[in-house]
């Protein structure tokens, strides 16, 4: 059996709906700071300037993952993530695919990490599934056709 490696270009799911639904959180709490001004206790007129930062800062990184591109790299018997780690086979304990997103789930994980969470881009959909699929027969890991968690 000869070398087998391929790199597929992949997108986070949901990151648009997420973005969007952020913006709107975002807007809200500009409205609400904007009407309360010395009305309120000091706890109440801290606690929306805080949550907008957090939000802001989620927005950023949603925008960095929205147009950063991304690959995964499947091999012989390791997987190398989003973010560059390498995960041999007997470190993978299934396969999820859920619709078009696709969770590698790891031994020592109880759900999908965020680096193993992922969607093919529109031209490699079909490949990157039945690769995927390939490379799951290949290292005799399950695969499971059902919804599962990922973080954010």
């Amino acid at each position: 059996m000869g070398f087998h490696e391929t790199s597929l270009s992949i997108k986070y799911p949901n990151v648009m709906k997420t973005l969007i639904a952020m913006c709107f959180l975002e807007v809200s709490l500009i409205i609400t700071m904007y009407n309360s001004t010395n009305r309120i206790p000091d706890f109440l007129f801290f606690f929306p300037r805080i949550w907008f930062i957090f939000i802001f800062i989620i927005i950023i990184f949603l925008l960095y993952r929205l147009f950063s591109s991304k690959s995964i790299t499947l091999g012989d018997n390791f997987i190398i993530s989003l973010n560059k780690k390498r995960y041999d086979a007997d470190e993978i304990s299934s396969v999820f695919i859920d619709g078009k997103r696709i969770g590698i789930k790891t031994v020592d994980k109880k759900l999908v990490p965020l680096h193993l969470y992922f969607t093919f881009k529109k031209e490699n959909t079909a490949n990157g599934i039945e690769e995927i699929r390939e490379w799951a027969k290949r290292n005799n890991k399950p695969i499971r056709y059902k919804f599962f968690f990922g973080w954010i």
